[in-house]
């Protein structure tokens, strides 16, 4: 169409940059239905002598010029951050504008798709095509539309709702979805595209099926969207975002200095799947299902609750669990939600905040290496792979994206990419400051062991965390604790050991071959008790914090009570050590350096095969879910909690023991006198360790309240020469894993055999005697036998 450009009468010719201007205009009359669309025009002059048109625009070769200038009306043009969908205006409740940023580099089409539905209607579908002219900034294409006013192009869901200073909109709308439709030239990578499919932006934080079927019927009906519900309500009728200055905890946190924590790991869809478990329906497997149980999780003595992954996982394969390959790191996985997934957002906020209420923080693990979204050889594009792989992905010498053959369905993310990069580092800020999230066990590696596999994080992405303002922190509380997970990270800089501690993978089988008797285990053995100071050095040791001990690697790896009863076939255990054997372990998890760590089920014996107490060989054999049924009151689970419990609280009340980094232990035989064989690989599985309180006390010689803890992990009865208390003090026995509950974990005093002061340890036993000043009435004689309530 072709309009004539009119001077108004009167206007005087003005003057920019020595040349002269006059103004001209063109009207036009659109019916506001139309909105939201796009004026395109360039403009043309015809030269009154040759009667040549030129046109002021871009040359092509095409018969139709491309357009020079465009004129957004019922939208704007957006702005290129932050990335995602995220509200305009300064107020965070009412109406306002909503952008939309996305980054693809290498698409040459990208189409904004709306989802919408009244009550009992059809949805509605709007299809917004960007025009690169105006909504397109380097590699980030953007569009601002208006929601909650009149006329506006987007509706307001029901959660929401308008103050008084507001106008209040009538409206009946479920929910607002959107995607995007991303297509490019063949040639230059873009035959990843498909025009015909919609893909859920990356940075979307809840994501939910369509609510129907879409109008063109070529259009392929995704399998999630992304809902802006969260956005344009702002935590309107749901809890906000979390925000450290605002959020005050009811009951002081359990943990004040990393000596004192312990950390209890579980699956959000396996502790609370089982029928035993007695919740409402749809609660079972759900975020409000752990929440309920958050009594028995305070009960257990623990400080922090590690989450496995809870990111919305990629199509399920056989043999894949639901922690498998994610195909978002922003978004909760819509199956933890009670409601269907609309509500999963505010759920996991209710979930964390109810554990912080309790004085429990929360940790998760975090997979940021691979996604989900299929290869090229089986694709099943969601989100990156239809939006920008080239920029996300590795791609190989062949041109094809570099598959992760240690995970079904899932292609190697390219951490070089600064685009990558960005990606997981808003990620993070996002859990922890929409969540909460009090730190991350971070998977640099697919922890495979493959030499071979290229799933890793590049040492700047961990770099950036440290220096990160949001993920670094400042101040007392504001740091986030992140963790390396087990398998090949990466090598940091000096400067950068402060940010960062690290599972110590080889802590379990370090305490397995102790107790499996394997020649030369001891040295080991003795290292990780220690706090593994072969790997952890100056200021990234257990005094800080740095150092997570655990007796397995979950998800991957067997349960504990698979541990122990492997154990116990190779060594040819009698069936009833092996409930000995584990708690002996779980000991030694409790008196070393750094901070333990017990997995969901370990309280009861839980396994996926092959029973440890006789009460879990009466139970049907589950994989993962956790039996809540064995921890019934009077149980050998509820035993079993207790001890656990006891072993909390001893950490707790002796944390000055375990913050010295290992410089307070000395080792010794158990004649009390001759120092252990670290290396001699004759050496017998036995040690004995003293811990002391205070290490100035003991260079001015006065008594201190140290505690002597011996290891036998032989099949023979030995004595160990503990040594007669000073006058004023008695031996306390904490722990003594061959006694039956409640003996095993009750404070008793005990007095030892003979001068030299001697108690006979059993076969497979972890000992463990504190010092403490004796009461008046208390008389200490000497006797021929060690007390022991066998």
């Amino acid at each position: 169409m072709r309009t004539s450009l009119a001077t108004r009468p009167g206007d005087e010719i003005f003057f920019r940059g020595g040349f002269p201007m006059r103004s001209a205009q063109a009207k036009f009359e659109i019916p506001a239905y139309f909105a939201p669309l796009e004026l395109d025009f360039v403009l043309v002059r015809k030269d009154p002598v040759t009667n040549i048109e030129s046109i002021d625009g871009p040359r092509t070769n095409n018969t139709r010029h491309a357009s020079t200038f465009a004129l957004p009306l019922g939208m704007a043009a957006g702005v290129p951050a932050p990335l995602g969908a995220s509200r305009l205006s300064p107020e965070r409740m009412g109406p306002g504008w909503v952008n939309f940023a996305l980054h693809s580099a290498t698409a040459t089409k990208v189409t904004l798709i709306l989802q919408w539905t009244n009550c009992a209607e059809a949805p509605e579908t709007l299809e917004l095509a960007l025009n690169p002219t105006t909504h397109r900034t380097g590699d980030i294409w953007h569009v601002a539309l208006p929601f909650g006013m009149q006329e506006s192009v987007l509706p307001v869901p029901v959660q929401g709702y308008f103050t008084d200073k507001y106008p209040m909109q009538t409206t009946t709308t479920t929910a607002v979805l959107y995607g995007y439709k991303c297509d490019g030239d063949t040639t230059q990578d873009g035959w990843r595209f498909h025009p015909a499919q919609v893909m859920f932006d990356p940075r979307a934080s809840l994501l939910v099926p369509p609510l129907g079927p879409f109008p063109d019927p070529n259009t392929i009906v995704p399998r999630y969207m992304g809902s802006l519900t969260d956005v344009l309500n702002d935590g309107a009728f749901q809890l906000a975002k979390y925000r450290a200055q605002d959020f005050v905890v009811t009951t002081a946190h359990v943990r004040q200095i990393p000596a004192q924590e312990v950390i209890y790991e579980l699956s959000v869809s396996d502790f609370t799947a089982h029928t035993s478990a007695y919740l409402p329906p749809g609660q079972a497997g759900t975020f409000a299902g752990v929440l309920s149980k958050v009594d028995y999780i305070v009960s257990t003595g623990v400080t922090t609750v590690l989450l496995q992954s809870v990111f919305t996982p990629g199509n399920m394969h056989i043999g894949v669990s639901s922690e498998g390959a994610p195909i978002s790191f922003f978004a909760p996985n819509p199956a933890y939600a009670k409601s269907g997934g609309s509500l999963a957002v505010h759920e996991l906020r209710e979930m964390v905040r109810g554990l912080h209420s309790h004085g429990i923080e929360v940790l998760m693990h975090t997979v940021l290496t691979y996604m989900g979204e299929g290869t090229d050889m089986d694709p099943n594009s969601a989100s990156l792979r239809g939006i920008d792989p080239v920029s996300y992905y590795k791609v190989g010498y062949s041109g094809v994206l570099e598959a992760n053959e240690c995970a079904l369905g899932a292609a190697v993310l390219d951490s070089k990419s600064t685009a990558t990069q960005g990606l997981i580092l808003d990620a993070l800020r996002h859990w922890r400051t929409a969540f909460g999230i009090d730190g991350f066990i971070l998977h640099s590696s697919c922890d495979c062991g493959d030499s071979a596999c290229q799933a890793s994080l590049h040492p700047v992405v961990l770099e950036s965390i440290a220096l990160d303002p949001v993920l670094g922190g400042v101040g007392k509380g504001a740091s986030v604790r992140v963790f390396l997970g087990p398998g090949r990270n990466p090598t940091l800089s000096p400067h950068h050991f402060g940010g960062f501690g690290e599972v110590n993978a080889s802590y379990g089988d370090g305490i397995a071959q102790f107790f499996e008797r394997i020649p030369g285990s001891v040295g080991a053995f003795m290292s990780c008790i220690c706090g593994s100071a072969n790997h952890f050095r100056k200021s990234r040791c257990t005094s800080q914090g740095h150092v997570l001990n655990t007796l397995t690697i979950s998800p991957k790896d067997m349960s504990l009570a698979d541990l122990v009863s492997e154990l116990g076939t190779r060594t040819k255990l009698e069936p009833r050590l092996s409930g000995v054997v584990l708690r002996s372990m779980l000991v030694c998890l409790f008196v070393s350096d750094g901070i333990p760590m017990i997995s969901s089920g370990d309280e009861y014996g839980h396994s996926s095969f092959g029973q440890v107490s006789s009460l879990s060989s009466s139970l049907e054999t589950e994989p993962t879910v956790f039996r809540w049924d064995a921890t019934a009151k009077y149980s050998e689970g509820a035993c079993m909690r207790s001890f656990i419990a006891a072993l909390c609280a001893f950490r707790h009340r002796r944390a000055d023991l375990f913050s010295a980094g290992g410089n307070n232990v000395s080792w010794s035989g158990l004649d009390g006198a001759t120092p252990n064989a670290w290396n001699d690989p004759l050496a017998p599985s036995v040690a004995m360790c003293r811990r002391t309180a205070s290490t100035l006390s003991r260079q001015l010689r006065t008594t201190t309240q140290d505690v002597v803890v011996i290891f036998n992990g032989s099949a023979e009865l030995v004595p160990a020469v503990v040594g007669h208390p000073p006058p004023g003090f008695v031996w306390v026995r904490v722990i003594d894993t061959s006694l039956v509950f409640p003996s095993d974990c009750a404070l008793t005093s005990v007095t030892l055999a003979g001068p030299r002061g001697t108690y006979l340890v059993a076969p497979h036993t972890v000992l463990v005697l504190e010092m403490a000043p004796s009461p008046l009435e208390h008389v200490n004689p000497t006797a021929d036998l060690a007390y022991v309530d066998r």
